[in-house]
């Protein structure tokens, strides 16, 4: 069962691993050439799990670095966005919630599956953001200007 942290981590680095993704400290990382994918795993001041999925492009990154902070990232998404609920952090993410541990472990891995993984292999291009702009709308609400301007969102 996912009950702390480093169970989430195991569960983690057991679906992005085999993808490529490269784990470093927290952060687990796949460059693709065009861009930097990362899905950032920790925990936020209450002590609950915190994460953050997204991407870095690359040809307008101004610090060139091979693993980059998560939290300067052109482009950013959470697990909640894929959830119809929108109830992830309180359910499957939150430790305290003792009620939801029997279905944690299915509904955290069917988010990773279904939606978290294709998610960040999508966004794992310049043409692969733009069909994701198209696919998930709200991924337009968490992207930077930068990466806006660089694939011809309008401002």
């Amino acid at each position: 069962m996912l009950k702390s942290k480093e169970d989430f981590g195991i569960k983690i680095n057991n679906f992005l691993t085999p993808l490529g993704f490269i784990k470093k400290g927290n952060t687990w990382y796949l460059d693709t050439g065009e861009c930097i994918c990362f899905f950032y795993l920790g925990k936020n001041y209450l002590g609950e799990i915190d994460h953050l999925m997204g991407c870095f492009l690359k040809e307008i990154m101004e610090e060139k670095s091979k693993f980059p902070k998560y939290h300067s990232c052109h482009l950013r998404y959470v697990l909640d966005f894929f959830d119809k609920a929108g109830d992830t952090q309180n359910t499957i993410l939150n430790l305290k919630n003792k009620d939801f541990d029997l279905k944690r472990e299915e509904k955290f891995d069917d988010l990773m599956i279904n939606y978290a993984i294709p998610f960040l292999l999508l966004i794992s291009s310049k043409t692969g953001i733009k069909k994701a702009v198209k696919k998930y709308p709200k991924t337009k609400l968490y992207m930077f200007l930068p990466i806006k301007k660089a694939i011809g969102i309008p401002l």
